[in-house]
This record gives structure tokens, sequence and C-alpha cells, in this order.
């Protein structure tokens, strides 16, 4: 099996590569905006395609089998899904999370498109322009924001740059950004405390429009974004991933089918009325989180999760014939 694996260049022009992950004897370069799941597909043969970046000669592409595209933050890699999309187009493949669909994964079109499922909860998302502090206040105040509320940079996943903005006059907190007109968010903040004061975030993936648990995290605050649990929580962050609100299948079934991507992650936590409370969708989320320790996923459950990409990207190849 031939694929062709497309990542992205920012559009800064800038390329960093956040870490190197081996997985079969294979290793993985994680780049900045990108995820490289070619690497997880059984017996392929991969070549990586960089798109993006300044006027080059494009390099001579063997054409493929299959297309899968890596590059997946709308907000800060749209020059580079845009080549992507010229590359596609220029080889007529069957083809893994189309960068058209990458798009709708921006958290403000999230917040539009999955809204109304019954038993998701999606907060608020603005996304503003800001020059000033006193626009940043007027833009929360304008689109009937309460407190508190979140504000965070447009581009790169996890949690840098993201606050929590108490009342009014904590929006001097914002003199550390460079406010000059570039995209912010603001972001509903909506409690999401257990009944025993702890905070969990689960992340779920759905390959192929079938879900998998991808691991549960259980903090004492409400900003989760490396593994800061403890001892005592590890047996259920474990039991997790064979014992899961499978009862909540349909919800994910419905986000699928909305956003009509082949793989993606999703961030979430269940309130005590047992609905989802929706974090973050985008297909950046590594099916072996760094968030996590290695020995976290048992070997099978490791297996599992191989297979499902591979079977995902034969089904791709059989199912989307290539135009004659």
């Amino acid at each position: 099996m031939r694929v062709l694996q497309l990542v992205g260049v920012g559009d800064d022009d800038e390329i960093r590569v956040v870490r190197t992950y081996a997985e079969n004897g294979q290793p993985l370069f994680f780049i900045d905006g990108s995820l490289p799941l070619a690497g997880y597909v059984e017996g392929a043969r991969s070549q990586i395609f960089i798109c993006g970046g300044g006027e080059t000669k494009r390099a001579e592409i063997v054409r493929p089998d299959v297309v899968i595209n890596g590059i997946c933050d709308p907000d800060s890699h749209t020059k580079s899904l845009k080549d992507a999309e010229a590359v596609i187009a220029s080889l007529n493949v069957p083809v893994v999370n189309h960068p058209e669909l990458i798009e709708r994964t921006a958290r403000d079109k999230v917040a539009k498109l999955l809204r109304e499922i019954d038993g998701v909860v999606v907060p608020k998302v603005c996304r503003i322009r800001p020059k000033s502090i006193r626009e940043a206040k007027e833009a929360a105040e304008e689109s009937g924001f309460g407190y508190p509320l979140l504000f965070r940079p447009a581009g790169g996943q996890g949690g840098g740059g993201l606050i929590r903005i108490e009342e009014a006059a904590e929006f001097e907190k914002l003199e550390r950004f460079a406010l000059d007109g570039r995209d912010y968010y603001l972001i509903e903040f909506i409690d999401f405390v257990s009944a025993d004061g702890l905070y969990r975030k689960y992340r779920f993936f759905v390959i192929d429009r079938k879900i998998y648990p991808g691991h549960l995290i259980v903090s004492d605050g409400w900003q989760i974004h490396v593994d800061d649990s403890r001892k005592r929580f590890q047996r259920e962050e474990k039991t997790f991933l064979s014992d899961w609100k499978r009862e909540t299948i349909p919800l994910f079934e419905e986000i699928a089918r909305r956003l009509e991507l082949d793989f993606f992650g999703i961030d979430c936590a269940f309130d005590r009325k047992g609905r989802m409370l929706l974090f973050e969708v985008n297909s950046c989320m590594d099916i072996f989180s760094g968030e996590k320790a290695s020995s976290y996923y048992h070997p099978k459950y490791r297996k599992k999760l191989t297979e499902a990409i591979t079977k995902m990207v034969r089904n791709k190849m059989e199912t989307e014939r290539p135009r004659s």
C-alpha cells in the first residue's frame, strides 16, 4: 500500500517539530499543526510531503494508492491546507481527512455545527480580532458573555495561552498578548467539577465512524492538559479504556455525521446530568497521547487502535475509487 502523508508548514512559514515517537519500529515526526497517521498504518510504504511555506518548485510525487491529510489546525495552517487541496486535486486518489473538512474543526465553527444535539452541551465561542484590551472587553460584553470566561489565541493545541477571566477587571491579564488584530477566541466557561470535587477530562477517538476511548485524566483543577493525576486515580483512569459510557455512542455518531471526517478526537467531560460537555474536536489528537505515560496503553489496546486506523485507510481505498 503506497501512502502519501501530507503535513504542513504554519502560516508564519515556520516548521516546528514537536516531538518524535516510534511505533512498530517506525519513527514518526510530530510537526506542529499536523498528525502523521501514516505511521500507524500497518504495511504502508509512506512518502511524506510538506505543504505550504514559501514559493518553491514542487517536488515530484509518486502517485500513491491513498493520501492521508495530516494537516489538522485550520487556524494556523490555512495556506498549507489550500496547498494540500491542490496536491490532492492533481493526484485523483482516495483521501483520508480531506483538507476541506478540516476547516470545520475551528473552535467557532465547531460550536455552530454541533449545537442543538440533544445530550451535548457546547460552550459559546466567539472569534475576535482585538487591537486593545478595551476592544476585547467590549466584544465579550456585546456577545453576551458572562463570567468567568476563557480567552485564548486562535491556532495551536493544548493549553498554551489559555486564561480564565473571572470578572471585567481581569481583562488586564490580556496585556501579555499581542493585541494587533490577530485572531483570538472568547469561550464560555462551564464548570465541570464532579460530585467528589475533582475534574475529569475524557478523550475519545472516532475512527471510520467507530468510537474508541482514548484516555481519562483526573485532576484537582479545571485546566487539564498534562497527566497531573495522582496514583489513587490510576485504577479509574485505566478502567476507562474498557469500561466507558457506551450509552453515549449515539452522541458521537451524530457528531461524526456532522463533521464527516474519517478520523478525529474529542475532548470532553460529563456533567452531573450525564450530558457531554464538549471542550475540543479536531484531528490533531494523537491516539497515544503524550499526556499519558506509555505504560497506560496495554499492548493489546495499542494493537486495536493501529488496526482500526489501518482498516480505515483500506476501507477508504475500496470505497473511494479514483476517477478514470
